[in-house]
């Protein structure tokens, strides 16, 4: 389901499904923060065994928020256009909707959501794309529906740098 809040500015939000063209940014094996991004001091690094019954996309390690109604913060070193995750931490038999916001400054561009499938592992990924670019991002679980569950996200995926085109790069050769 997409949604695109009402306070949101005029971007066009785009739900992704997949990683696709994405570019893996942080896959939690090691560092919480990258040049990439950074997140909010409540998350921390965790075992996928505690949090998903030990399975994700890749590793042993995520992403974990265990303030109960808190969610990830990701800053981005620089704005991009399109962001996604695997989340998990979703319990057996308690669906909820796992939804991530885009903002540019303090303004929401827009969100998604997906409904969790309740099978506790770190199996669904969530991503959006925008025709505005973002400078972080909110990943949340719906409350109360999810009680106290802690947030839980791995394998961070942004958009790739774009490539200049090929006329883009002759008129710079020009210019030097």
């Amino acid at each position: 389901s997409l949604l695109v809040s009402a306070n949101a500015t005029s971007a066009v939000i785009t739900q992704i499904t997949a990683p696709g063209a994405l570019t893996l940014s942080n896959d939690f094996e090691t560092n919480k923060n990258n040049a990439d991004v950074t997140f909010n001091s409540t998350a921390s690094l965790f075992n996928a065994s505690s949090a998903t019954g030990g399975v994700t996309p890749s590793g042993s390690k995520g992403l974990l928020d265990s303030l109960a109604n808190a969610p990830i913060v990701g800053t981005l070193s620089s704005a991009t256009t399109a962001v996604g995750m695997w989340f998990g931490n979703d319990d057996f038999n308690l669906n909820f909707d796992a939804v991530l916001e885009v903002f540019s400054g303090a303004t929401l561009l827009g969100s998604v959501s997906l409904l969790s499938n309740a099978n506790d592992h770190a199996d669904q990924f969530i991503g959006l794309s925008s025709d505005t670019a973002f400078d972080s991002f909110h990943i949340s679980y719906q409350r109360p529906q999810a009680q106290g569950l802690s947030v839980y996200i791995d394998d961070l995926y942004l958009a790739s740098a774009a490539v200049p085109e090929p006329a883009t790069l002759a008129l710079l050769g020009l210019g030097l």
